[in-house]
């Protein structure tokens, strides 16, 4: 399975990789320009986001089923006073069991996922 993000559109995506045709397709309610990290049954993903826009994006870390694409939770972050975007634009890390966000303020999160 590919797991995709995507920015306007707000989703992350699950994508048969012998055809492309989408399995699963879910608002995450921000810029998802970072590739999902993708574990067991989890599939995490980190937004970035502004109220500035024409669509409202919102940055967030969340979590959605790895089959489904069924939204497990979201944290939203609050928006920037300093710029334009919040949140987060890279792709997720995992390392000795922790998830790890690099922030565009400069800030680093890392939390152990829940599954």
């Amino acid at each position: 399975m590919l797991y995709v993000g995507s920015s306007d559109y707000r989703s992350v995506r699950a994508l048969r990789p012998d055809n492309g045709s989408l399995v699963w397709d879910t608002d995450v309610f921000g810029w998802s320009y970072g590739t999902p990290l993708v574990l067991e049954k989890t599939v995490y993903y980190a937004t970035a986001g502004t109220p500035n826009y024409m669509i409202k994006q919102i940055p967030s870390l969340g979590a959605l089923d790895r089959k489904t694409g069924a939204l497990k939770w979201r944290h939203e972050l609050p928006y920037s006073k300093e710029g334009f975007m919040s949140g987060y634009t890279n792709s997720l890390a995992y390392a000795n069991g922790n998830i790890i966000a690099a922030g565009v303020n400069g800030t680093i999160t890392a939390f152990r996922p829940p599954e």
